[in-house]
């Protein structure tokens, strides 16, 4: 019987429940992208995180909503020449730094914060939510049908960092 409700920002969880999310990741779920450089990325996909928090809270004892999204127009940057980019004269120009280059325009980015809401039981019978929040993103790049997937692609990264916090590990090169 539940007998009341207390929600809560901070995480009020059990030390076995914040055992079971710290657990660390089976090799088998954490999946790799190369970004170049030698370096590369490894994460979790939504899925996922979906499974943990089904096994830890189980089906019915957790919820994530959208509470914003828009898109930003993302701000120039500077390329610098160099003897890989040499751009056409007349595009070249110089920043506050002295450097030849080119402002070039980048994609906007897809912006959606999502609220994540935990539900535990404690011994006395009340129901203890705890709630987070965070942002993911996605850049707005691609043909319609991969720019159709911008939102979703962002929400589940909102999902991953508010769940787990380690939806992104950058690996750089040593």
């Amino acid at each position: 019987i539940v007998t009341g409700v207390q929600t809560c920002a901070l995480p009020i969880l059990s030390t076995d429940i914040t055992a079971k999310l710290a657990k660390e990741l089976p090799e088998y779920v954490i999946q790799e992208k190369d970004m170049g450089k030698g370096g590369s990325l490894s994460y979790v996909s939504g899925a996922t995180v979906t499974d943990i928090l089904n096994s830890v809270f189980g089906p019915l004892n957790w919820d994530s909503y959208v509470v914003e999204q828009f898109i930003q127009e993302s701000i120039p940057f500077f390329q610098k020449v160099t003897k890989w980019y040499n751009p056409p004269q007349e595009l070249i120009t110089i920043n506050d730094k002295g450097e030849k280059g080119v402002w070039l325009q980048q994609a906007p980015v897809a912006w959606v914060k999502v609220r994540l809401i935990l539900r535990t039981v404690d011994e006395h019978g009340n129901v203890n939510q705890t709630i987070k929040e965070s942002f993911g993103s996605k850049s707005v790049i691609g043909k319609q049908s991969e720019q159709e997937h911008i939102f979703k692609s962002a929400q589940t990264d909102a999902l991953k960092k508010a769940e787990i916090g380690r939806a992104h590990v950058w690996t750089p090169v040593t």
